[in-house]
């Protein structure tokens, strides 16, 4: 058995070894010709310039015309065409046979495992096969006491124990004597070997629960959710772009279609800004919810080696051979299904890792009953969406109808206009006007004039307000923990086990004591959620204005201050700050 072993192990490292080799061979013959040098015009205009050692793909100039001993620049350009065409020729070629590779490796892998799997049960087999024949009579059809107590036990330990192929069985999951005389030994190890769909699933395809909890106004986007519908009904129809500013409601929408439409929604991933995830494992995720709903997909799963294909890092093939494939491979008719996928425009991860960059290279790849192209746009151009933005203004108006006349179109007009349909710009209103309930009789036109004109506004009214002249020792406390916050939203996607900063955290690497935590959390009101001493920024805005970078703003924080502080603790930044040193708006 142990040469039998050690013969398998050979012959998958050889096997492996000669795909990895024509692999690499592949890649480098595309590459070569990828390097090619471009033909371009001499300094005289006259005389081309092309590879001495290139073939022409054209006949020579001589045997045109005798007259002609040059190369025209007609003839350079069909040149550049011809060598143009071949390189995209070779890169389709390296690209399909590249995926060959992958099926060969995944396929031989599996088949291997399976096989390895068989002759371990059946070595285990003949190791415990009965002494002596077993007689079968009509009295020993019935089993005993002891008989019946060892097959309950064995069926409650074959549900808690998890059964891999490719690992032996141990004692305890073997099936009991009465089992075993119903089924052929064939039959049993053609059972044994069969990969157990649900437990593959559950161990190797967790799934991520990233939908947040929001709740939109019944009123609004019922002209969203028609487009929606019309679009999924539209046979030429497969991608559905929801398009605009941050603070406008996209995330509430998509996920009050999650919520409403779970017929239509096959799967959902919705990112954060503050915890971004690796794409393998939103790919993953979509793969464990499909699999939940579509029972043909399911059993697609069944031909997939689970634990080796989900180690895979590159998440354009990851999603090619655990969506695109066996979704294709479903030969009986299923309804038309969506996937939603939110926020992808805050994977700021690597460009090999982004969502978007997955999207753009398989979306169009899904099988027809995933439904082209649409787009809703959440701005003030969209009349449906200035439509709903005035309902709520409207809603807001009614909770402070006491001080705010709803008749007075000029009111509702300026708020309007000012928030430019961000419901975060209301929520900022929303909160100042409870606030000034005691000391305000009337909210007129007048007062609403007086209002911040955007987001970034407010932020800047509050933190001139929190930190301004006057409050330099909260600012100097205050500053390095929102540094370290911003910074771990941008080291979320490499620590996912710790996308946020605590108290903790603070007070071990800043050596805080639990008065400067005390006024650090009281200054954070209206920016920064402290809750259960960790620290969380509710929205995007606030990172996007801390770190603008346009000339015109001030630089408030130093996020490789932050990300070093995270990394290192309390050292010495002196060279970070040397290499940044920009104003400060207001006077600290």
């Amino acid at each position: 058995m142990a040469d039998l072993t050690d013969k398998l192990a050979e012959y998958q490292r050889v096997t492996m070894s000669r795909l990895d080799s024509v692999e690499e061979s592949v890649h480098r013959g595309t590459q070569r010709v990828a390097d090619l040098p471009t033909i371009r015009e001499s300094s005289t205009g006259r005389q081309s310039l092309r590879p001495k050692t290139m073939p022409l793909p054209y006949p020579s100039a001589t045997n045109l015309d005798d007259n002609r001993n040059e190369p025209t620049k007609a003839d350079d350009e069909i040149y550049m065409e011809a060598l143009s065409e071949m390189k995209k020729q070779v890169e389709n070629i390296r690209r399909d046979v590249m995926v060959e590779l992958h099926t060969t490796k995944y396929d031989l892998l599996k088949e291997m495992t399976l096989l390895k799997g068989s002759v371990l049960r059946l070595v285990d087999a003949l190791d415990n096969r009965p002494t002596s024949p077993v007689a079968v009579s009509e009295t020993s059809t019935e089993p005993s006491t002891d008989d019946d107590d060892y097959s309950t036990s064995d069926e409650a330990n074959r549900d808690s124990v998890v059964v891999a192929p490719y690992l032996p069985k141990t004692s305890s999951q073997r099936a009991s004597t009465k089992k075993s005389l119903r089924h052929s030994p064939s039959s049993s190890l053609r059972e044994s070997t069969r990969l157990s769909t649900r437990t593959s699933v559950a161990r190797h395809l967790p799934r991520l629960d990233t939908k947040p909890k929001l709740r939109m106004l019944s009123s609004t986007r019922k002209w969203a959710v028609e487009a929606f519908h019309k679009w999924k009904n539209n046979p030429q129809a497969q991608v559905l772009a929801v398009v605009g500013a941050y603070g406008t409601g996209k995330s509430t929408f998509l996920q009050h279609l999650v919520d409403t439409h779970p017929n239509d929604i096959l799967a959902s991933h919705f990112c954060r800004f503050d915890r971004t995830v690796d794409t393998t494992r939103i790919v993953i995720s979509l793969a464990r919810q499909i699999a939940a709903t579509v029972s043909a997909y399911q059993e697609q799963l069944k031909r997939l080696n689970l634990p080796y294909l989900v180690q895979e890092p590159d998440a354009v093939i990851l999603a090619t051979k655990l969506l695109i494939e066996p979704l294709h491979a479903i030969e009986e008719m299923v309804p038309q299904h969506v996937i939603v996928l939110d926020g992808i425009d805050h994977d700021d991860s690597l460009p090999s890792t982004r969502l978007l960059d997955l999207l753009s290279a398989v979306a169009l790849e899904f099988p027809p009953w995933l439904p082209p192209h649409g787009k809703i746009m959440f701005d003030m151009e969209n009349k449906d969406f200035a439509a709903d933005c005035g309902l709520l203004v409207d809603a807001m108006m009614r909770k402070h109808k006491d001080m705010i006349n709803r008749r007075d179109d000029q009111v509702m007009a300026l708020l309007k206009a000012k928030s430019g349909g961000s419901c975060i710009y209301l929520e900022f209103v929303d909160h100042a006007f409870a606030l000034s309930a005691e000391d305000v009789d009337v909210i007129d036109a007048g007062m609403v004039l007086q209002l911040p004109n955007s987001v970034d506004a407010i932020y800047a009214t509050i933190f001139e307000d929190k930190y301004g002249k006057g409050r330099k020792r909260i600012w100097q406390k205050a500053q390095p923990v929102l540094e370290m916050i911003v910074a771990a939203t941008k080291l979320s996607y490499q620590k996912p086990s710790q996308p946020y900063v605590t108290e903790a955290v603070v007070e071990e690497m800043l050596k805080y004591t639990k008065a400067d935590l005390t006024l650090v959390r009281r200054s954070f009101s209206d920016i920064v959620s402290v809750r259960e001493g960790v620290y969380r920024v509710e929205n995007k805005a606030l990172v996007d204005w801390l770190t603008s970078q346009k000339d015109d703003a001030p630089l408030l924080i130093n996020v490789e201050r932050g990300m070093h502080i995270l990394v290192h603790g309390g050292a010495d930044m002196a060279s970070v700050d040397k290499a940044k040193k920009r104003s400060v708006r207001f006077n600290i």
